[in-house]
This record gives C-alpha cells, structure tokens and sequence, in this order.
C-alpha cells in the first residue's frame, strides 16, 4: 500500500531570504548601471573628445599660418582665457570661420545647458578648458582693448600682457581672506587679493578708504570690558586668523538675567558709526549686539540691535543688526548708528536662546540661567566712523586707536599714455556689491578736473559718471535688484555728444551732451587722485578700449 504525502512548501524565513538576497542584487545592479552617473561619465568623455578636438584644430592652424592664431583670437592679449562658441556670444569669441571645414568639421557645443569650452592664449599655443557655469568674461571679437586687467586670475598689479605696471600705496597693513579661507595680513604698500571666506575663490583687488579702529584691546575680550552676569574664557579658541586668540563669552552660574560684555569708548555726536565684531557659535547659537544708550536714532535704549542666529547666519533685525559669513564657522556682526549726544556708548555683546526672539524691551529681559560653562566665541572688535563694514584691522591699545591707511591704486605719466588715446573709448568693470553704499569702481580724468566713472551709487543703480564742468551722468536701475556680494558687470562708452551705459546685460541707455576733455590717469576705487575711494571695494577685472563700443557690445559685455 503507497502513503501518499502531502506537497511541502517554502517557509516564510525561505521567502524572506530570497527578497532580501534579490534586493541586494538589484541594489547591485543598480549601483553599477546608475544612470546618473553613467550619463555624466558619457558627458565628460564628450567634453575630453571635444577639447582634444578643438585643441589639435586650433595648434594645427598654428603651424599652417607660421604661429598667427585663428581669427580673433589672434587680437587676444596672450595669458587672457575667453569662451569658445560655435555661433556668435556674448561671453566668448566664434572660431567656426577660421577652423571649420579645415581643422575641424565644426566648433562642438558642450553636452549641458550652461558649460562652455574655454581657451587661454600662450605664446606658442592655446590650452582649451570648460567652464561648468558657461561666464567666462570675453574680450569682445574683433576688437584688441590696450588695457586690461585680471585682478582675480592674474592677482598681479599688471595689464595682463605684464606691459602696463600699476602704482599702488597703502601707508599702513591691512586685512584681507587668503585662498585658504584664513584672515592674512599685508604689509606697507602690499595689495590685497581678496578670497571668498567660504569657498577660497579668488575674488579680486581691495580697495578701501582710510579707516580707524576706535575699539581698544580689539583680541582681548577681557581687556577694557566690562561684564554683566557672565566672565570669559581666554584664547581657547582658533580664531579667524587661524591664531589662537578667540575667546569665549560665558554665562555665569545661576544668572537669569543679561549675559553679556560691553566696552564704552566715547562717540560723537551726530558722526555715523559702524560696529562689529566675529562671532561664533558654542554650546549656545544666539547673541545679538547693540549700541547701549538712549541717544541713539535708530531707537530707545536698545539702540540698534537684533538677534542673530550663529548656526544658520540669520539675524531677525537686518535693517539694524547684520551678519556675513567669515568662514570657519565664524560671523562677522556689525550695527550702525548715530549718536544724538556725545559721550561713553556700551558697544555690547550678549548672549541669547531662541525662546525670546519677539522681545522688544530692553536688553535685561533676555533671559535664561547661565550654567557657567555654555556660551558663544568673540573675536576681533571694532568700531569705525562711516555707514559701512571695512576688512578688520587689530587695534592694540587700550587708550590709543589704529589706523588702516587708503589703498591707492592708479595709472598715470607713461604708463598712462602707452594705452590711453585721448578721444573716443570705452571702460568694463567686474567688482562685488555692497549694497547701501556709494562705490566707486574705476575712473579715467584730468587730476579730477574732468571725470568718467563707472560706480553703483548709494542707491544700488549703475551709473556712469560723465563731468566736462557740468554734470552729465547716466543712470540705469539693476533688474532684478541687485544683492549683497553679487558680482556685477559694468559696459560704459563715450564720445564727444555721446555717452551710453549697460548694466547686467540690460539694453543701453545713452546720454547725448559731453565735451571731451585731455585726461591723464586712470585711477581705480576713487577718482582724480583726489576723491574718496571706495569705502571698501572688491574690483575683479579693469577694461579699456580707445573706441566707442556700439551698444549691443555693451549689453552682451554686461551680461
């Protein structure tokens, strides 16, 4: 007799083995066929086929015509890098009618929206790059500019040829961010070729204005303070400047009440003011700083304030208290105000929680316990006259103040002449923005007698300034408005009757009445030798053409 047996099926642990052992194949199979990334290797072998092509075509060329270059390219200062474009651009030079068919059946497009093939000019040759963002700034086809300067890429004091030396004094150090992020000093008569403090990109010359630090023992948070519910800790931190001087502001044990330190250096009346100072976050992320007086314009008592956020450099009162990143965790805070009286002003530092945000009383009701141990780092103090931040400078002293001495920088006699020609021309400005503030970018006068200047005015516009005797400036308003740090381009040009200005690649607008005028210097962030310059300018390129640019060159220049 046969025992017939039932049919045995998978456990569940069975089944749940096969999935996860499938899952892990597809996961595999995934990972070695990501799309993303496949797709991206296929676009840089594109951009490496394209750059060899372009490279061979362009030296090939080389050879045939005996070293002369191909069509514009040939009028390019050697060491300039423009864009390459296959059809007409605003940021680079067309290449197709002297290389293709011959060289290379057509100038390749790169495989994104935004990229473009770049090439830099040497004395024998060309390098062929690309540039992710596709803004590289040109050298407009067709026509050779006599002057032309690179602050960012060359950081030299020189026209990019190396034929056109710069004067430049500054009587005194002065600070500026290193490409390794880290605030560096320079000495006497040194330029300053800024970075950004975030990323270590190479931003361009600073030029700022004569500046005094009124802030005594600006590194020594205990020096001259006075504390309210709180004490510090000394050098227990690395400081901006990569030194080991940042202190910590603590508060105290038990202390519900301000937690806070001041210094109260005597301030005058009716002279604008601009106070600041590196902050960074510890166990606790909020502060805020003041001026501390009842004759303050910008209101009672707390005077200008507001709260900042030092995890996320946000502050809830930004037409009052600011805040910038400084790099390596840090901030740089500032405030600006008048005084009504003259007298001793509390320049105050304090800590605070997010729990009182909305508080708009006096400072005293910004509470929480202290625990002796939590608190925030503070470095580098100081309070300049003006409405606007300049570059720190380390005041010393506890009676005496610091003085940072003007960056003078300019062209003049020979070196003037050698690309300057009297008449017709046209002048190009790359610099940063700092909004609120007149800034001065680059001017072409007669001691000053006689003036033209790109700038962005107090308003944020774009202007050109155009003085034969009479006023003849030119406006133009930003669209979009611009933004703090933004980095704009300015196309100006004039002639006798006839000035035009762009800004942002907007269409010109022109201004019809000027008298010509025999200049002798060109001078960059102030104007005549005998202006102010900017109160703190960032200038990346500096651009000269003896014609007058038609006004469609103009707008793609600014763009």
């Amino acid at each position: 007799m046969r025992v017939r047996r039932g049919k045995k099926g998978f456990t569940l642990l069975e089944i749940l083995l096969v999935i996860a052992a499938i899952g892990i194949l597809v996961a595999i199979v995934l990972i070695a066929i990501n799309p993303n990334r496949q797709i991206e290797a296929a676009r840089n072998a594109q951009r490496r086929a394209d750059i060899n092509s372009i490279s061979k075509a362009i030296q090939q060329f080389i050879i045939d015509s005996g070293g002369g270059y191909p069509g514009t390219l040939q009028n390019i200062p050697v060491g300039a890098t423009v864009g390459v474009c296959n059809t007409t651009c605003s940021n680079g030079i067309n290449l197709s009618s002297a290389l293709a068919p011959t060289y290379i059946a057509s100038i390749p497009v790169p495989p994104d929206v935004n990229g473009q093939y770049t090439v830099t000019k040497t004395a024998n040759g060309v390098s062929i790059g690309y540039d992710s963002a596709g803004n590289t700034s040109a050298i407009i086809a067709g026509s050779n500019p006599s002057l032309d300067i690179n602050f960012a890429r060359d950081k030299m004091l020189f026209n990019s040829t190396g034929s056109i030396p710069i004067n430049f004094t500054r009587l005194s150090p002065g600070t500026y961010v290193g490409a390794d992020r880290l605030l560096k000093t320079a000495a006497a008569n040194e330029p300053r070729f800024d970075h950004n403090p975030i990323t270590g990109e190479s931003l361009g010359l600073l030029v700022e204005e004569q500046r005094t630090n009124n802030y005594f023992e600006s590194e020594n948070i205990a020096g001259t303070s006075v504390f309210q519910g709180s004490t510090s800790n000394l050098n227990i931190t690395t400081a901006p400047d990569g030194s080991q001087t940042a202190d910590k502001l603590i508060g105290n044990a038990g202390q519900t009440g301000r937690q806070s330190v001041y210094k109260t250096p005597i301030l005058n009346a009716g002279t604008t003011y601009t106070f600041s100072v590196y902050l960074k976050a510890a166990e606790r992320t909020f502060a805020t700083i003041w001026f501390d007086s009842a004759n303050i314009t910008e209101g009672p008592f707390w005077g200008a304030s507001g709260w900042l956020d030092l995890s996320t450099g946000v502050s809830t009162n930004t037409a009052h208290a600011k805040i910038i990143p400084a790099g390596n965790g840090w901030y740089r805070a500032f405030v600006i105000a008048t005084p009504t009286g003259t007298g001793a002003y509390n320049l105050q530092v304090a800590i605070g929680t997010p729990n009182n945000l909305a508080d708009t009383g006096a400072p005293a009701q910004m509470k929480y316990t202290g625990d002796g141990s939590s608190g925030i780092f503070v470095w580098g103090g100081q309070i300049e006259v003006g409405n606007s931040i300049t570059s720190y400078y380390h005041n010393p002293n506890t009676t005496g103040f610091t003085t940072r001495a003007v960056d003078a920088t300019n062209i003049t006699g020979a070196n003037f002449n050698a690309f300057y020609t009297q008449g017709p021309g046209s002048l190009y400005t790359e610099a940063y923005v700092s909004l609120g503030i007149d800034q001065q970018y680059v001017s072409i006068s007669q001691d000053g007698t006689f003036n033209l200047r790109s700038r962005k005015n107090a308003s944020n516009n774009y202007i050109f300034v155009a003085r034969d005797g009479v006023t003849r400036d030119i406006g133009q308003t930003p669209v979009p408005s611009l933004i703090n740090n933004q980095l704009i381009k300015i196309a100006a040009a004039y002639n006798t009757n006839d000035l035009a200005l762009s800004g942002g690649g907007q269409a010109a607008v022109t201004g019809s009445t000027i008298v010509l005028g025999t200049n002798n210097r060109l001078d960059i962030g102030s104007y005549g030798g005998i202006g102010a310059p900017c109160p703190s300018c960032t200038i990346r390129r500096v651009t000269y053409w003896a014609t007058r640019l038609n006004n469609t060159i103009l707008s793609n220049l600014s763009r």
